[in-house]
């Protein structure tokens, strides 16, 4: 495979204080069982032995017995929450049911370290719903039982109802402690909720907690996350201990912001203070490289991890991948990866959406092919760049057999498939194929709208541009360059240039483009100098760039020309009739009436 290089030229913010107000209501936590099988059950019931032996108690002297007893029960209750801590650790749930229920049978009355190797078993077992039963039922909660009860809806993934769960702690006013803290801010970072895990962020503050290595790190990790790169800094520099974990949070931060420069000062700066550096590391800051194009320190971050020893896995290979890739040099990204050992299917993704970007949509589709060939299931990100490829090499009947593989592991509803696939489709005149795979998509986003409108642009189709341009509106999307150019390109066809114009100036308003604004408003007041909404939306560019005696320019013009703004009006239907109230204008009947009921209103 012969392939080309194509290079290309490429302190902390203060902390606004903030009121505690924890606003979230309880949700409550969607998990099933997991179904067991009764014969497995009765196989584990047998290993457990049915009675446990009973200690010999002296009846000369009840101090002793009561003694006696207290112990045993102290060594059953640990034996018990030794087997169930087992049981958690390699997830055996058949078992560790087995013995809750041999537990129950036994009359053992459980304390709250037991109940919590409990709540913790069906946790990591995945049970989200036999946990919050035990939970419910214990005669009392504390933060411990809480705490297992959060980290196991983040541990499955529901950062949103931990979240709320732990709002549901304070409010039965259990005083926190930094492994909540640490627990709720990682339930934060999961769904991204950057306001409430800053109210989080207060309470550390007022419980003295922040210093905490697990609470800093994780509130680094959030700001990261959800692109506060200079809040996580801030909290980072002001750990009073820092561990690879929190280095790693911020340079992810900064690698997601694509600021190549800060990747390589903070890692330069990690090594200075001998923090041990893992392959994790130096994948992050690989990344950093990737979004920034620094492709001369993506290659001391490469000699680096061959001189330190990195074996080249799937991992750090699949960073080394999509950096060269990025920037560039296709050759390289695919020297490193015929050197990984066993690569898995990101790795292959990586360098199937690197060729096709770069313009090697031939050597793409023969990469995927060679994939299939290892045995390897693709999915939907190696799935949309070979799709990608095949429209760049105009082969709609190989698109067509990779639309089958896509149909056949139910792919076709992800946003990053169906998108390629309508474009696709569309490029080849299959417009009606193209819409089809639109319907059928569940979250359709800009990107597929954009990719639907890009099709209707001939003398048959241009009609359904405009409508389609109507229908995204109402949706709610915000339109962008594309929109506006696929939507141009069909009123072109439809000769319908007043439309076009309309619309050229709607996005001049949206992206505050002055220029092109003016022009397109000239042209529209020379087609029809009567319509008042060419002068406002001018008007109102020019008033967003703080222009005001352009503004009264139109002012002016359109009083020249006899233009007057049409009034605003809204209506509402009342038992079958309908009642029009427009702006400065009192001829409803009941005018005298409405107005009073609003003064007592206020």
């Amino acid at each position: 495979m012969k392939l080309r290089n194509n290079t290309h030229t490429n302190s902390a913010s203060k902390f606004l204080s903030l009121r505690v107000n924890f606003v979230f209501s309880a949700a409550p936590v969607a998990a099933t069982d997991i179904q067991t099988s009764p014969f497995l059950l009765q196989e584990v019931n047998r290993k457990i032995p049915r009675k446990f032996p009973r200690p010999k108690w002296s009846m000369n002297n009840q101090t002793e017995t009561n003694y006696e007893m207290k112990r045993s029960a102290k060594e059953e209750l640990k034996r018990y929450s030794g087997m169930l801590r087992e049981c958690a650790s390699k997830k055996t749930f058949v078992e560790g049911k087995a013995i809750h229920g041999n537990m129950i049978r036994s009359g053992l009355e459980p304390d709250s370290h037991l109940l919590v190797s409990l709540i913790n078993f069906y946790v990591k077992c995945g049970s989200l719903v036999s946990a919050r039963k035990v939970f419910d039922d214990m005669p009392e909660q504390d933060v411990v039982s809480w705490t297992a009860l959060i980290a196991g809806c983040v541990s499955e993934g529901f950062g949103s109802d931990g979240a709320s769960l732990y709002c549901e702690m304070r409010k039965e006013n259990i005083m926190t402690n930094e492994f909540a803290l640490a627990t709720v801010l990682k339930a934060c970072s999961m769904c991204l909720n950057i306001e409430f895990g800053k109210q989080v962020h207060v309470e550390a503050i007022k419980a003295g907690l922040l210093s905490d290595l697990f609470v800093g790190s994780t509130l680094v990790d959030l700001y990261a996350k959800c692109d506060e790169v200079e809040l996580a800094d801030s909290v980072f520099f002001d750990m009073p201990e820092k561990n690879d974990v929190s280095w790693n949070a911020l340079l992810n931060g900064y690698a997601q912001k694509g600021d190549g420069k800060e990747v390589l000062k903070l890692f330069i700066q990690m090594t200075e203070c001998g923090m041990h550096f893992s392959k994790f590391t130096l994948s992050i800051a690989l990344k950093g490289c990737a979004n920034s194009g620094n492709l001369q320190v993506g290659k001391i971050l490469h000699s680096l991890a061959i001189r330190s020893g990195c074996e080249l896995d799937e991992f750090l290979g699949c960073s080394l991948v999509d950096m060269y890739s990025k920037c560039g040099l296709a050759y390289d990204a695919f020297k490193v990866f015929s050197r990984i050992k066993d690569p898995d299917v990101v790795a292959w993704s990586a360098m199937i959406t690197g060729l096709d970007q770069q313009g090697h949509s031939h050597e793409a589709a023969k990469v995927f092919h060679l994939m299939r060939c290892a045995g390897v299931k693709p999915n939907q990100f190696s799935l949309a760049s070979v799709v990608s490829a095949a429209t760049t090499m105009g082969e709609l009947r190989f698109g067509q057999s990779i639309h089958s593989c896509v149909y056949k592991y139910g792919l076709e509803s992800e946003n990053s498939v169906g998108n390629a696939l309508i474009m696709m489709y569309m490029k080849s005149g299959c417009v009606q194929d193209g819409v089809q795979v639109f319907e059928r998509m569940t979250n359709q986003d800009l990107v597929s709208w954009n990719a639907l409108l890009s099709g209707f642009y001939d003398l048959k189709n241009c009609h359904e541009g405009p409508r389609i341009f109507y229908q995204m509106l109402m949706k709610g999307l915000k339109p962008n360059m594309y929109t506006f150019i696929g939507v141009i390109r069909s009123c072109t066809s439809l000769l319908d240039v007043r439309f076009g114009r309309q619309t050229v100036l709607g996005a001049c308003k949206l992206h505050g483009n002055v220029d092109l604004g003016e022009r397109a408003a000239e042209k529209l007041f020379e087609l029809e100098p009567s319509m008042d909404s060419s002068y406002i939306l001018l008007s109102n560019i020019f008033a967003a760039k703080g222009r005001w005696d352009e503004v009264k320019k139109i002012r002016a013009l359109m009083s020249t020309k006899g233009v007057k703004k049409e009034p605003g009006c809204s209506w509402i239907e009342v038992d079958g009739l309908v009642h029009v109230f427009t702006s400065h204008e009192g001829s409803h009947p009941k005018t005298r009436e409405i107005y009073a009921i609003l003064e007592e209103l206020g």
